[in-house]
């Protein structure tokens, strides 16, 4: 499984099997910030909540999409300012880059678009719980002091990373959850299985 450059490898070795042990039994290793997870403030922030700490009501609400595949490098206000009425009523944003159809590969980990420094203060001041993206990071892979993270995660946003999927999604009109594992309390970030449910005909289909 991809993993971000430096990031511990995902392992996974049976340790037992029904033929031969009467049970299936697999242990599993692997980074906290492996696959689609999300990002506590603890990721980034010396005194920043860890995961175990946060309300599970910050990892669910209505969502809406923000289509930004023709970005090229960065996303700014010019991306942003149409869409602000979806945004403020919305709890969670997710960012459609398309950059998920690079998965498995190199290139996945380089120039991804970013969120420029204005369009990551409008969403710091938003009322937004969470902001996700479908691509490996916030901050570009060569920004080693991670300022959109920084900003957002101190504001209290929840950072969702490596969604994919998006464009089998509406613009608006769903619930998204993305619950973290149960981890300590000062755990910086979980893997997550990211569900939408859409509204259809007055019913709400997973």
């Amino acid at each position: 499984m991809p993993v971000y450059p430096g990031d511990e490898p995902v392992s996974i070795h049976r340790r037992g099997s029904v033929a031969a042990n009467g049970y299936a039994l697999s242990a599993i290793r692997f980074s906290t910030h492996v696959g689609t997870h999300v990002d506590a403030p603890a990721h980034m922030l010396p005194d920043g909540e860890g995961i175990g700490s946060i309300d599970l009501a910050r990892f669910f609400g209505s969502a809406c999409i923000l289509d930004c595949t023709a970005c090229s490098g960065c996303i700014d206000m010019a991306h942003l300012d149409t869409h602000m009425e979806r945004i403020s009523t919305s709890e969670i944003l997710l960012l459609r880059t398309g950059w998920d159809s690079r998965w498995g590969n190199q290139t996945y980990f380089q120039g991804y678009p970013v969120l420029d420094r204005d369009a990551a203060t409008l969403l710091a001041q938003s009322r937004l719980s969470a902001v996700g993206i479908d691509a490996p990071s916030f901050d570009a892979a060569e920004n080693d002091t991670f300022p959109v993270h920084h900003m957002l995660l101190a504001a209290g946003k929840m950072l969702i990373e490596n969604l994919t999927g998006l464009r089998n999604l509406p613009d608006e009109g769903f619930l998204l959850g993305a619950f973290p594992l149960s981890f300590g309390k000062d755990m910086d970030g979980s893997p997550v299985r990211a569900v939408a449910w859409i509204q259809q005909n007055q019913e709400v289909t997973p």
